[in-house]
């Protein structure tokens, strides 16, 4: 069981310094060849690294910074925060694709959105944008109520 958690340590470390590497050859103007996908394996690896550690709810640039320096390993863009949906009376959308663009060119740690379950378009979409976790919720609200009991 320790030997799983020291390789998840050295992977974590790894990716990092991947990411900062990155960002390094993005830096200097360099582009590098995106991925679109990943074997299982890194998908798998990819979750483990997220055990252990906060993901913090975000709405801004800003907040996402801020989670990023209070060491989160990730955040999931909302459309509100849980408080704010409570207050709205209820109703939680996925957030505003420009926003989770926004939050991903502002940190380097993995950026997960929401989607509504079955609605395999905003998924798609979500994806198209390239968050790192697409998180198929039942807490977003349904469009319409009558057609969703």
């Amino acid at each position: 069981m320790v030997d799983s958690y020291v390789f998840l340590e050295k992977l974590y470390d790894l990716i990092y310094n991947l990411l900062e590497f990155r960002d390094k050859v993005r830096d200097e103007g360099k582009e590098l060849i995106p991925l679109k996908t990943g074997t299982p394996l890194i998908k798998y690896s990819f979750i483990s690294m997220l055990k252990g550690g906060v993901i913090m709810d975000v709405t801004t640039t800003e907040q996402a910074g801020i989670a990023e320096d209070s060491g989160a390993v990730g955040v999931m863009v909302l459309d509100k925060l849980p408080y704010d949906v409570r207050m709205a009376g209820g109703v939680a959308r996925t957030a505003d694709l420009n926003v989770i663009t926004q939050v991903m060119e502002s940190v380097t740690i993995p950026v997960s959105a929401k989607c509504r379950i079955g609605h395999s378009w905003e998924a798609r979409l979500l994806e198209e944008v390239g968050v790192d976790l697409i998180d198929e919720s039942e807490v977003l609200t349904p469009v319409d109520e009558k057609a969703h009991k």
